[in-house]
């Protein structure tokens, strides 16, 4: 059989507002790039790394969503079309973030079959949060037009299904890792009882001083994140006394600064902003613990780079994060800070060589090359279809 041919939309990589789908992207094209003739759509500079052996092709990609104000764009898009018809007509289409087909509306047996990658269902499950009218939108109209769907959890899975129902039979499960192309690979280390932690240390690569002993907060801190719970827990009696909340992702915005001071707690919280991958490592392999209180999520990436850095994972107890963070793990009820700072207690107290044998167990069940695989099985069917 002939190298499945793919044509990915490359807006992930343009930009950084979502680091953990192009990790994605990055390590399965990286592993794939061999089997498979990836041809990447980018309308701007690549501001994030292509994979090697991936051809690059220049597109307008113009807006999403065409309204019927937008008179030039109804007018151009169709030459576009007839472009890329010409140059792929038979490329695999895949998005990197609900992206549809440029090439068009073509329908029946013989047209270009179309895969996409649904991370979660959130906009959906959590309508009343936020405006996520034009992500579900964007979903919808994706899905419609796709063979088969690829999703990061068997929780996301069996959510799209309820969403989708037509999609029964065409959803495959491809598992996130943690073994980021050799960036934030490690392996719990059962030392960490070093004088050198007993006092404030500086990061090998630069910035402010991370505390002796404190609790880590990594990513997102929106909506159904779950961050004001946290904070609340911080102002219990109960939160213990040396251990901040170091807060990584994007630096705290006046009003979460104001929610945070309404509570008394400005001195527990240490913001350090957005951090490169060393600096994160260090910031897992430092910490007495690691919380995702997040009500949901499509995997919970986080979980596997914290296990793989020895830190204690405390998360809300929902399926998603059972699947991915197995036995290795504490569990808290949703939105309850004192279930919460009783999990955050337990997890400081517990043996760490015991909890990191179970994070190194259930690490195992996850690696990049298993996805990859999956990845590269997904292509070759839908090649195979489109051939006959």
């Amino acid at each position: 059989m002939a190298k499945p041919e793919v044509l990915i939309d490359g807006t992930v990589f343009e930009g950084r507002g979502r680091i953990g789908v192009w990790r994605l992207f990055y390590e399965v094209m990286s592993r794939t790039a061999g089997e498979v003739d990836y041809t990447v759509l980018v309308d701007n500079a690549p501001q994030l790394d292509i994979p090697g052996g991936v051809a690059l092709q220049r597109f307008s990609r113009g807006p999403e969503l065409v309204s019927r104000r937008q008179v030039a764009w109804r007018l151009v898009r169709p030459v576009l079309h007839s472009r890329l018809r010409s140059k792929f007509p038979n490329h695999i289409w895949h998005p990197t973030f609900f992206s549809l087909d440029p090439r068009g509306k073509a329908t029946g047996p013989d047209r270009a079959k179309r895969l996409a990658t649904v991370y979660d269902m959130i906009s959906e499950d959590f309508y009343w949060m936020g405006d996520f009218a034009v992500q579900r939108e964007m979903k919808r109209r994706c899905v419609a037009q796709c063979d088969h769907v690829l999703t990061i959890s068997h929780a996301a899975a069996d959510r799209l299904v309820r969403y989708f129902p037509e999609m029964a039979g065409h959803v495959t499960v491809m598992h996130l890792a943690a073994d980021h192309g050799g960036q934030l690979r490690s392996s719990p280390s059962d030392d960490r009882s070093s004088t050198d932690d007993l006092n404030p240390v500086r990061s090998s690569t630069g910035g402010r001083a991370l505390p002796p002993r404190y609790c880590l907060f990594v990513g997102g801190r929106n909506l159904y994140k779950n961050f004001p719970m946290v904070v609340r827990a911080l102002a219990t009696p109960q939160w213990p006394d040396d251990l901040p909340l170091v807060v990584v992702g994007a630096p705290l915005d006046a009003e979460e600064r104001a929610y945070i001071r309404s509570y008394g707690v400005d001195e527990k919280v240490v913001s350090l902003g957005p951090v490169d991958d060393d600096r994160l490592s260090e910031c897992y392999r430092r910490a007495a613990c690691f919380v995702f209180p997040s009500l949901d999520e499509g995997f919970g990436l986080p979980v596997l780079e914290a296990q793989a850095h020895g830190a204690i994972p405390v998360l809300c107890d929902t399926d998603v994060f059972h699947e991915v963070a197995g036995d290795a793990a504490l569990f808290h009820r949703p939105n309850d800070p004192n279930a919460f700072v009783d999990a955050v207690r337990q997890a400081i107290a517990m043996s760490r060589k015991e909890q990191q044998f179970q994070a190194r167990k259930n690490l195992q069940r996850f690696s990049w090359d298993r996805a990859a695989a999956t990845l590269l099985g997904t292509y070759e069917s839908l090649w195979r279809d489109g051939a006959r």
